[in-house]
């Protein structure tokens, strides 16, 4: 036992990331606070600019979106990661409407990043964002408020209570239960509705999912 006991305590040492605060870059301009109509290839480019990087260098992580009906923006934040010689360069990227239409960025440098190889490139994914009609995707019923998620790690997907899609160069097919499982990237559309809360807490959960898949791993 006491053998299993340290090889334990190994890996989850292992499995710790070390940070160490190295700058914050500062911030960049946003090219719209509306989804319907942000250049997100722009913005994209913007960043490359400002933090100096080569993009093929760089993936995408946790990549979340809050929207208003109207398309009005209320947040975007992201991780960007990249490899520099032995370290990965971690940013986080943050929008909010208070921030004077900017995107502020922090810098950390990681000694280890276990999931590197299965993220999306940022190009792909930025890519694939500027390709897609949102006004089009939109869950089905009336929320409070909406978001775009994307984990940007590649998943094996077996979720039959949700509607999904295949996106191509040209259309966008519906996927139905028979095709699951699926490997692949999606980007997630959905509502956000209120439930049952407390007198001073309100509670919200995700609702009218669409899974849209931009990528499918044999």
């Amino acid at each position: 036992m006491k053998k299993a006991g340290f090889w334990i305590i190994i890996a989850a040492l292992l499995s710790i990331m070390v940070l160490v605060i190295v700058k914050n870059p500062g911030k960049v301009a946003i090219s719209s606070p509306n989804l319907y109509q942000i250049d997100f290839n722009k913005d994209w480019n913007s960043i490359q600019e400002k933090l100096n990087i080569n993009p093929s260098e760089y993936k995408i992580q946790d990549y979340n979106l809050e929207f208003e009906k109207d398309g009005s923006i209320n947040r975007i934040q992201f991780q960007l990661i990249g490899t520099s010689k032995s370290n990965f360069i971690h940013y986080w990227i943050n929008f909010k409407p208070t921030d004077k239409n900017t995107y502020e960025i922090k810098r950390t440098k990681i000694e280890s990043w276990l999931q590197f190889d299965r993220l999306i490139s940022a190009d792909k994914f930025f890519k694939v964002m500027h390709s897609l009609n949102f006004n089009e995707m939109m869950p089905e019923g009336k929320y409070d408020w909406y978001q775009i998620d994307c984990s940007g790690e590649l998943s094996s997907y077996g979720v039959e209570e949700n509607q999904k899609y295949l996106i191509t160069d040209k259309t966008i097919k519906q996927l139905s239960n028979g095709d699951l499982p699926i490997k692949g990237y999606y980007i997630s559309v959905f509502g956000m509705a209120k439930t049952t809360g407390t007198k001073d807490v309100t509670r919200y959960e995700g609702k009218g999912y669409k899974d849209y898949f931009f990528e499918i791993v044999p």
